[in-house]
């Protein structure tokens, strides 16, 4: 019969090796979240640079 201590452990492992899962799905996200906000930033001076420049456009 599995001591107390074995119980603990053996639920921890599960929850460790559901963090390794979470870690590539995170660099993922972070890469989607980089490209969005690089081109919020484009868009962002692209209309600024409409409304102080209109007769470029």
């Amino acid at each position: 019969m599995p001591g107390r201590q074995d119980r603990v452990n053996g639920c921890q492992g599960g929850v460790n090796e559901g963090q390794l899962a979470d870690r590539k799905s995170l660099t993922g996200t972070v890469i989607e979240n980089l490209v969005a906000a690089v081109i919020g930033i484009a868009l962002l001076g692209y209309l600024v640079y409409a409304l102080l420049r209109p007769e470029r456009f």
